[in-house]
């Protein structure tokens, strides 16, 4: 009982814990079904709101386009009407129309033209490196040959004030004498110590000590200064010398870079021709061996025409043997036909007498029909192998019409052939001279731009300029 209980209490429990899970689980589902609705839903009310921002910026364009149209129409219509009122004929509004049109596109194309000129300028300086390596060698020069002025002026105005620091040291040093000579005299007269007097000097020597030391002192930090200004000075110098190294260095590698590419241009292009050798190489002896084999052909060609012909040769003599033979037998036959009649009429002679007359009558018709047939066969058999003869003949004929349309078509083959070999050859000769003309062409027009370019950047640059509008002060970024 008690296990039964436990059973039914642990399948109680595991069915309500497969009930929180399904829950559970129906819940995460919904849950994720209303989070998606949600995303969903928000996507496409931006979506909506995007679209109803640009359909609204398109409408502001399409209404702020009317307002523009409407405003040049109806300043090309009062224009209109002021031309009209001055011009009443078509001819003269027409002229009036044309010239003005005429003057603005003469006005366009003239700014067009130094517009590109102008780009055309700025492109040439922003790209010449050596254009902006002479503006700044140009104005470190001027900063330099400032820098020096200065410093002379400054060097000037140090010595004026060191002379004047002496004048007024030597001036106040003289009123201290003589006022101390008068206060002594006074002190003297009112019959005084001379410590008053010791004590005084000492005071003033110390004042002497302590001004030359604040002097000193000035002096050495203006020395400070200008060793400090010449540091600065130093170093942007040597900054710009480092710079100037990196361009050459940067340009010398870029050289490097250029001549390594032309060396692989030139290691392709022999390449070429090597490939293009062993090409010409190959056809030339494709060339030769269908040669050789047309040779070849033609000989076997030949050996069996001349088979053929011993072979008619021999049936045209077997043809005539056959026909002696024939003949020969037909005598044979004909002597042995005559023999048998004869020996036939001398055992009948002597009892049928008519009947032998009959009876050779009847052999000699039979005989002659025979002979007659047998002439017939003879020229039907004739007539049969005449005309297998003239078969021969005509497919001999043929044969020998194509064959010799096939050796005339292989010969214009083989010419043309040699002729595009040599066609070849030549196209290659002059592509060759061409290349070199070219190769010519390019240096000489490399030298050429060269010059140009040094008399462009010479004309351009090598100028130190101080002030620059704000439309070109860019190019030195």
């Amino acid at each position: 009982m008690e296990r039964r209980r436990a059973k039914e209490a642990r399948i109680e429990e595991t069915m309500k814990h497969n009930a929180m899970i399904t829950k559970t689980r129906s819940l995460a589902v919904w849950e994720n079904r209303t989070l998606e609705t949600i995303e969903r839903s928000n996507k496409e009310r931006r979506i909506r709101e995007d679209n109803s921002r640009r359909q609204a910026e398109v409408t502001e364009r399409q209404i702020k386009l009317n307002e523009l149209y409407k405003k040049e129409e109806k300043m090309w219509r009062e224009q209109i009407e002021q031309i009209e009122k001055k011009n009443n004929s078509a001819e003269s509004r027409k002229e009036y129309l044309m010239n003005k049109a005429r003057a603005l596109q003469e006005e366009r194309e003239a700014y067009r033209k130094n517009n590109v000129e102008d780009c055309y300028r700025r492109q040439f300086r922003l790209a010449c490196d050596e254009a902006r390596t002479r503006d700044s060698k140009a104005l470190q020069e001027l900063i330099n040959a400032e820098r020096e002025i200065q410093m002379q002026i400054k060097a000037q105005n140090n010595q004026m004030q060191a002379e004047r620091d002496t004048a007024e040291e030597a001036y106040a040093l003289k009123n201290s004498l003589a006022a101390f000579e008068k206060e002594d005299a006074a002190r003297a007269a009112n019959i005084r110590t001379g410590n008053s007097k010791v004590e005084f000097k000492s005071g003033l020597d110390k004042q002497i000590i302590e001004k030359r030391f604040r002097r000193e002192q000035a002096k050495e930090k203006q020395y400070l200064q200008d060793q400090n200004e010449l540091d600065e000075l130093q170093a942007a110098v040597e900054a710009e010398k480092r710079k100037q190294q990196e361009i050459r260095n940067a340009a010398r590698d870029e050289g490097k870079c250029v001549q390594q590419y032309n060396a692989e241009s030139l290691i392709q292009r022999q390449k070429h021709a090597i490939k293009l050798k062993e090409q010409d190489s190959l056809l030339l002896a494709y060339a030769l061996k269908q040669e050789e084999k047309a040779t070849l052909f033609e000989a076997a060609k030949q050996q069996d025409e001349k088979m053929l012909n011993e072979r008619y040769k021999s049936y045209l003599d077997g043809f005539e043997k056959q026909k002696e033979i024939d003949q020969a037998n037909l005598n044979a036959e004909r002597l042995c036909l005559e023999n048998r009649i004869w020996d036939a009429k001398d055992k009948e002679q002597a009892n049928q007498q008519k009947a032998r007359q009959d009876l050779a009558a009847t052999v000699r018709a039979g005989r002659e029909y025979q002979l007659q047939q047998k002439q017939l066969n003879q020229e039907e058999v004739q007539r049969q192998r005449l005309e297998e003869i003239r078969q021969i003949q005509l497919e001999q004929n043929t044969m020998n019409a194509q064959e010799a349309e096939k050796l005339a078509q292989r010969k214009h083959t083989y010419q043309s052939h040699a002729a595009a070999l040599k066609q070849q050859v030549l196209d290659k000769r002059k592509t060759n001279l061409v290349e070199k003309q070219a190769e010519f062409l390019d240096a000489k027009m490399q030298r050429k731009l060269a010059q140009d370019h040094e008399l462009a950047v010479a004309k351009e640059s090598g100028v130190a300029r101080l002030y620059h509008p704000l439309k070109s002060g860019f190019w030195y970024s």
